[in-house]
């Protein structure tokens, strides 16, 4: 096979607007920049600011999708804060509680990618 640009076109990952359910298969815990990766840039906070990053696995036409979703807390000692405008609190007010392994979640394309919806 050979290359033709002609023939070339970008194509996405998940169709914008199209919704699912996914399960948080992993809560990681660290700073903003472990898991930012090459897209540091776009991040509008602190990048060393502690917080927890949602792994979510979705199944979607027999694909399986990994999502990621970063909360950001303070520390005050041995206790966890988060604001009221978070995202932790946005997660508590869609779904009831906070974050845990195994739970279920909606998702959304955007952007040709999955993205946790939050109220």
């Amino acid at each position: 096979m050979e290359w033709n640009s002609q023939k070339a076109e970008e194509g996405s990952l998940v169709q914008d607007g199209l919704t699912t359910q996914g399960i948080v298969v992993d809560i990681e815990v660290g700073i903003v920049d472990q898991f930012l990766g090459g897209h540091k840039e776009l991040w509008k906070g602190d990048l060393q600011s502690p917080c927890i990053n949602l792994v979510i696995s979705i199944t979607y036409d027999n694909k399986i999708f990994q999502a990621n979703k970063i909360m950001t807390f303070k520390r005050d000692g041995d206790r966890i804060i988060y604001s009221r405008f978070s995202n932790i609190a946005k997660y508590r007010k869609t779904y009831g509680k906070l974050p845990e392994k195994l739970d279920k979640v909606n998702v959304k394309g955007v952007q040709g990618y999955w993205a946790l919806v939050l109220n």
